[in-house]
Parts: structure tokens; sequence; C-alpha cells
């Protein structure tokens, strides 16, 4: 029978090794680092890591997106939804959205917070939003303050979100979509999507209790929301392979120990 520090040694071993194959993983998986308010206007190559569309945030305003928003605290509660529209530049899969928005006076959602995201077809008639293509709600997306206030009236601080979809979404290169994001059920926080400036300034499309088909009107036409699309690998097929050969050498050297 071994000694408790054989096992000790051998339970540090296996910890380490755990670590490094998270790691690996992690690694494959391409994590997007925060960007500082500074980097923002910076360049934004398509490549590993890099954005498929980046519509990078102008803080100085944004369109309320929620199933149960308001103008101003005290206002009739409506709904408004927002969609802006986008072309990857090569066949790829959506896995990853990044968006930037603020909440109406600063009040922030009371409790959980979720949001519905849809991906639409054009329609035939004027190319805005129709036919949902792909939908995905999620609750309590990762979300952090930039470090910048937006702007506007009843603006407050720029929150940067970060949203894993549960499935890719495969879409053809060079074909236009549109992208919906809306806060819902929450009456107490108006979510406002925020303004990019981004050129192709292509416009995006609202919906709302007053206008319950996709429209698009000035100023908004020209200016789009802040979001970027990412496509990020899964952990490949040989983090997996090696996680499984360090499993098995961990297994052996704690049977050992125990003998």
């Amino acid at each position: 029978m071994q000694s408790s520090q054989d096992r000790n040694s051998s339970l540090a071993f296996c910890f380490v090794v755990a670590l490094f194959v998270a790691g690996a993983a992690s690694a494959e998986a391409g994590t997007i680092p925060f960007q500082e308010a500074s980097t923002y206007d910076g360049p934004q190559p398509h490549g590993p890591g890099a954005p498929l569309v980046s519509h990078l945030p102008h803080n100085f305003g944004g369109l309320t997106s929620d199933s149960m928003g308001f103008g101003e605290p005290g206002s009739t509660i409506v709904y408004q939804f927002v969609a802006d529209d986008f072309a990857l530049p090569f066949d790829s899969q959506v896995r990853r959205i990044v968006f930037w928005g603020f909440y109406n006076s600063q009040v922030l959602p009371i409790g959980d917070e979720s949001f519905q995201i849809n991906f639409h077809e054009p329609r035939e008639s004027d190319g805005l939003p129709s036919d949902v293509i792909f939908s995905e709600m999620v609750v309590n997306p990762f979300r952090e303050w930039t470090g910048r206030n937006v702007i506007s009236s009843f603006g407050g601080r720029e929150y940067r979100f970060v949203v894993d979809l549960a499935a890719p979404l495969v879409l053809p290169g060079s074909e236009t979509r549109w992208l919906s994001i809306y806060q819902i059920g929450d009456p107490n926080s108006s979510f406002r999507w925020e303004d990019s400036t981004t050129e192709p300034q292509t416009g995006h499309a609202f919906q709302n209790t007053g206008v319950p088909n996709w429209t698009t009107t000035n100023p908004f036409s020209s200016v789009n929301t802040a979001f970027q699309l990412y496509s990020i690998p899964e952990p490949s097929a040989g983090a997996f392979l090696l996680a499984g050969a360090f499993g098995i050498g961990c297994h052996s050297r704690l049977r050992e120990a125990n003998l």
C-alpha cells in the first residue's frame, strides 16, 4: 500500500492535467476579450477569432427593443422590436453574438433577464424582415459595463452582451438576413439596442404597438445597430482525445496509489 503522500501527489497531478485540458478546449473555443472603448474604431479583419459581421457601437443613442417597453418612467407600456440587416462575407455558421445596449433611465432588470434572438429572411416586397429562420431565448446572458456612457435622453451606462447560441446557424455568404434582439418579460426595465454608424449604413427596421408591420423611417433608416457575429469553433476531436488519454492515465495513477 502506498503512502498518503503518494496519493496526494497523484491527485495533484490529475488536477493539473484537468486544468491543462480545460485550457486547451477554452483556447479552441475562441474566447473574445473585453474591448476597451479606445479600440472600437480599430480594424476588424476577417480571420480566426475575428467577427464575420461587425457593427461597432456609437454611444449616442438607440431604439427601445423590448416586449414590455416604455418611453419614460410612468408612461404607457408598449412593445417595440428592432432588427438590423447583414450579410456574411462567405458561407459560414454563426455561433456567437455580441451586442451593445443600455437601459432606459438606467433601470436594470429585476431578477432574471431574458432576451429573444431571431434571425429573419427578407420579405420579397421591400426586403424588410419576414419569416423567422432561427429563434432562441436566452436567460441572463453575459453582460459587462464597457466603461462608457450613452449620451442620449434617458441614457446611461453602455453594456456589452455575449451570447453563445445553443446550436450553430449555417448561412450562405453575400445574402441578406435580419437579426432582431429584444428583452422580454420585464415591465420595469426597457432595453435599448445601441446605434452603430459603421459603414455601410444600411439602416434598421422596427415594429411596435402602433406599427405592427416591420417598417423603417428616417432618421433610423440610415443607422445600424451595434452587434457582431462570430463563428467560433467547437473543441476539436483532438482535445477530447487528449482529455480521454489523460483521464486514463489519472485513473491508473490513482488506482496504483490506493493499492
